[in-house]
């Protein structure tokens, strides 16, 4: 039995050649490995607004506008009228300026304007404007205003 030496380093060469591209290319290698698929986000809405400006159903961080909505959470600022019925998510960060209304407890970082509360009214940071609660209106930070 002899052995073709041509035959060996074309192997050789070959195995290399594959080596040195699933190396150079890792993204190759991983092609074939199934994804997760993304976190599915909380801020759910409908929008009728073009540039976060116009009407919004549902749970938008951003919005110029009417924002109707069922609890609000991860708001990021809402500028114009904002409706909420049931009691608030975390919005660590979320200014809402302007009119908001809520069935139990509106509730943001910074409430800057009118705020109607049937059951509470709480900011974490600041509460500006004209508040009114049913049973509290509270700010971890300042308040400034007619409460």
């Amino acid at each position: 039995m002899t052995h073709d030496p041509s035959h060996l380093s074309i192997r050789h060469w070959l195995g290399t050649v594959a080596l040195a591209t699933v190396i150079s290319f890792p993204r190759l290698s991983v092609a074939q490995t199934p994804t997760r698929p993304a976190p599915r986000s909380t801020s759910q809405s409908l929008d009728l607004a073009i540039n976060h400006v116009g009407i919004s159903i549902g749970n938008s961080p951003l919005l110029t506008g009417l924002r109707l909505n069922w609890r609000d959470e991860n708001v990021v600022r809402i500028n114009g009228i904002n409706v909420t019925l049931w009691t608030p998510g975390s919005s660590p960060r979320g200014e809402v300026n302007g009119l908001s209304l809520g069935l139990l407890a509106p509730s943001a970082a910074s409430l800057n304007g009118i705020v109607l509360g049937g059951g509470g009214i709480r900011a974490d940071r600041r509460l500006t404007g004209v508040s009114v609660g049913g049973f509290a209106v509270v700010s971890h930070g300042t308040i400034a205003g007619i409460t």
